[in-house]
């Protein structure tokens, strides 16, 4: 048997405890976490759960918020995780329409 001093073994501990890991996997949300942070979310005015229906989970945004295109201000997802994943989509919305419910729209010519 071969004899290893104290001090080796400390440096082999501490080799061995600097070894990269794989990372850990992110645990998904449930369909009920997700709704959750939907309710949560400022930018969000009325969540409609339709899927009881056979319809989708809609999500309507406040004013000043839009999906995808300029005045598009409702989407609709299959499930409150995907809702909640659509919503790093949502931006900014510059509409007349919800520039004038912010009551920053000015008419042309006034």
């Amino acid at each position: 048997m071969r004899k290893t001093s104290t001090k080796s073994k400390a440096a082999a501990t501490k080799k061995a405890g600097t070894a990269k890991r794989a990372p850990a996997r992110k645990r998904k949300l449930t369909d009920m976490e997700a709704l959750e942070a939907l309710h949560a979310d400022k930018r969000i005015d009325i969540i409609d759960d339709e899927r009881s229906m056979g319809n989708s989970l809609i999500v309507n945004l406040k004013d000043g918020w839009r999906f995808n295109d300029e005045g598009e201000h409702v989407f609709g997802e299959d499930s409150a995780v995907e809702a909640l994943e659509s919503m790093k989509r949502v931006t900014a919305c510059g509409c007349d329409d919800c520039l004038k419910a912010l009551g920053r729209f000015e008419a042309v010519g006034a």
